[in-house]
Formats: C-alpha cells, sequence, structure tokens
C-alpha cells in the first residue's frame, strides 16, 4: 500500500504544469498579483467603515489583522523572493512603484524580526555616519561638496554604568567627485566656500580637507538627552514613549501640529522622525510601533531591494516626492535589513534635479543627504576611549 501511495504522489507530481510549480511561482508576476490581491481583498473586508461627521470615514488602521495566519505567512513568503528595481544611469538603482499592501508587508515584518530578537546587554551601542552633499562655489564656479561624519553612543542602562559617546569620528569635507575636485583646485582650493543653499552646517562642517580630532564624552544615564519630535527628552522619557503606533503618531505630531493632517509635510515628518526613533534605547515595543505607525502613513510605497550608501543590500520604502528647500524634489527613503528588522539607512533622494542642481553634477538618483546605522544593538562591551597623549 505505501509503495501504491508513492506511486501516485510521484505521478501527480509529475503530472503538474510548470506553471503551478510553487519553485516557479517566488518572485514571478503572479506571485506579485497574488500577494497585492490577499492583501487588498483583506482591506476591501473591511472597508465597511462608518461614517463621521463631514462625510468622511472612520479610518480603521489594523486592516492587515484580519487576514488570516496562513494567508499572511504565504503572502510574507512571496515577497522575500521578490525583487521590484530595474538598472538606471541615474545614479543606483531606480525603484520601480509597488502597490502600497506591499509596503506594509516588509514593515510589519520588520516588526516581526525585531521581536524575535533577544535583547540583553549592559549597553546600548549605536553609531551612525552621516553624509550630506553641499553645494558650494568659489571664485565665480560652482562644484559640490561631500560631508562625512560619524558619532556614537555606549548608552549604559543597568546601574552604575557609565554612558559614553563620542562625535567628529571620521569626519571631513572633500570634493564630491573628480570632477568637483578639479574645479576646487582650479579656484585655489578653498578650505571654507560658500554654501548655496539653506541648512545650517557650516558650524559643524570641517574646512575642506581637515579631518578635526575626536571627541569623546561621559555622562550619567539621568543627564543623557536625545531629539524626539523636535525636543529634548530623556532616557526615562524614552522608556515611556508610546507603544501603540496611534499614541506614537500623536506624539510625534505634536511639534508640528500647525500642518494639515495628511499633508505632505507631515507625513515626511513623521517619516522621518519615527524611522531615527528605531535606532534610540527604547523598549522594543516601542520600535514595532515605530514600523507599524510608518506602515500607516499615506503614500509609502515598497522599493524592493536596494543598496545604502556604503554599499549594503536591503529592503527599501519610500514616500512619494516631497520638495527640499535645499535641492528641490527629492524622496525619502528608509533601507531595512532584512535578517534583523534594524534600519540600515535614511536617505533623500534627488528626483527631477532641474537646471538649479544640475549645473553642480547633480542627477536624478543621486542620494544627497543619508544617516547610515554601522551599529546597533544590545552589547557588554563599552565604547573605548583613547588615551591621552
Amino acid at each position: 500500500m505505501r509503495n501504491d501511495r508513492r506511486d501516485v504522489m510521484k505521478a501527480l507530481a509529475d503530472a503538474r504544469p510548470d506553471s503551478l510549480d510553487p519553485a516557479q511561482l517566488i518572485g514571478s508576476d503572479r506571485s506579485r498579483k497574488d500577494l497585492t490581491r490577499i492583501l487588498t481583498d483583506a482591506a476591501l473586508s473591511t472597508s465597511e467603515q462608518p461614517v463621521v461627521a463631514g462625510g468622511g470615514r472612520v479610518r480603521q488602521r489594523a486592516w492587515l489583522w484580519a487576514v488570516p495566519v496562513t494567508a499572511v505567512a504565504a503572502a510574507a513568503a512571496v515577497l522575500a523572493g521578490t525583487v521590484f528595481t530595474t538598472p538606471t544611469t541615474g545614479g543606483g538603482d531606480q525603484v520601480i512603484a509597488a502597490a502600497p499592501t506591499e509596503a506594509r508587508v516588509v514593515l510589519l515584518n520588520a516588526a516581526d524580526k525585531l521581536g524575535a530578537r533577544e535583547q540583553t546587554g549592559e549597553y546600548w551601542r549605536v553609531r551612525t555616519q552621516s553624509r550630506v552633499v553641499l553645494l558650494s562655489s568659489a571664485g565665480g564656479k560652482d562644484f559640490a561638496l561631500l560631508w562625512t561624519g560619524e558619532e556614537e553612543r555606549s548608552v549604559g542602562v543597568k546601574p552604575g554604568a557609565i554612558t559614553r559617546g563620542g562625535v567628529n569620528l571620521n569626519d571631513r569635507t572633500e570634493p564630491r567627485t573628480e570632477a568637483d575636485g578639479v574645479i576646487w583646485r582650479e579656484v585655489g582650493s578653498p578650505a571654507e566656500p560658500e554654501f548655496k543653499h539653506s541648512t545650517a552646517y557650516s558650524a559643524k562642517v570641517p574646512a575642506v580637507g581637515t579631518s578635526p580630532q575626536p571627541k569623546f564624552y561621559e555622562t550619567s544615564l539621568a543627564d543623557l538627552v536625545y531629539p524626539i519630535g523636535g525636543r529634548e527628552v530623556s532616557y526615562a522619557d524614552l522608556q515611556a514613549l508610546p507603544k501603540d503606533p496611534v499614541e506614537l503618531r500623536k506624539l510625534l505630531a505634536r511639534s508640528i501640529a500647525s500642518s494639515e493632517e495628511g499633508s505632505v509635510e507631515l507625513t515626511r515628518w513623521l517619516f522621518h522622525q519615527a524611522a531615527s526613533l528605531i535606532t534610540l534605547p527604547v523598549p522594543t515595543e516601542v520600535r514595532q510601533a515605530a514600523y507599524r505607525l510608518i506602515a500607516d502613513l499615506p503614500g509609502v510605497q515598497a522599493l524592493g531591494e536596494i543598496t545604502d550608501p556604503n554599499g549594503r543590500r536591503g529592503v527599501g520604502v519610500g514616500l512619494p516626492r516631497g520638495e527640499s528647500p535645499d535641492y528641490g524634489t527629492t524622496e525619502e527613503q528608509l533601507i531595512i535589513d532584512q535578517a534583523t528588522g534594524l534600519p540600515l539607512a535614511q536617505q533623500e533622494v534627488l528626483r527631477q534635479p532641474g537646471a538649479e542642481r544640475t549645473r553642480f553634477g547633480l542627477k536624478d538618483g543621486d542620494v544627497v543627504r543619508s544617516s547610515t546605522t554601522l551599529r546597533a544593538e544590545w552589547t557588554d562591551e563599552q565604547l573605548a576611549v583613547p588615551s591621552a597623549g
């Protein structure tokens, strides 16, 4: 009987057309369509929402949880093997706009990854690297510089543990490209050229061609502060942040309350603030809430697999294009490590630069600002401070 059953199953498998082979579906057009259909059907099943005053509808934020668990697992498995990129000559990967439901899967999967990580250690250590393209001029000629700077914090969270930090780590300012370097040298290699945009980087950007000495500090946990939602908060405040995405959104939006709900300005603010929060020493549930907040922002799209400024591959989500006072039309992106759920980078990508920016050598797809997470983990290893002399 067993042999008969094995023969029957083999015959069925041999008779199965290639179009129904699960191995052939991963990353295919059909898998993407199935993923969108599963999640969209679930969203429609909860769309009968009560009408409120003014003719609007109450927005239900937890529609994804109405999907059967097996459907969510299948959708996530399909997405894991799916890439939505196409090559371009505009600098980096040009991404294909994907359905908003795919972005939700990416973000909620990242939140789940964070929940599965073991959270132990005496210190929360985070090292970040910032890059900013500086539009500059000297001697009547325009060129672009690139400022790169790193900082690290090692937050001691147990009684008696010391908190340390370091700034000006590997800081430098240099011509962005070889062509920019040629122009910079032609005008006399100025250490402090004129910056042509509104950002206030001039106070912290080192002179071109110099590397400032790193600076280290120690502080108590009680005296440590972090910028959250446009204000400084303590470590104790971080621990008390809302673990519900709706309440977290309200808290982060308070400092920009003058903006209209649903505006591009508010959406980009919330996207940036929530993404930055994930790398701070907050409870895991707060990090998960931040991802769920981003998943609920209007217009968030899946970007597929893209590369961060240091060449690491991750899965990206982004916002529709908005206006930057420094660079014109840009797109906000968040790149996530699929293995850990932690952010690899936030970056601002130039779109449709126009003549004002192209004269500085910039083109569509160039990353003009970024904050890359080089390290974010619980550890028993304290940040080492170089000895004097």
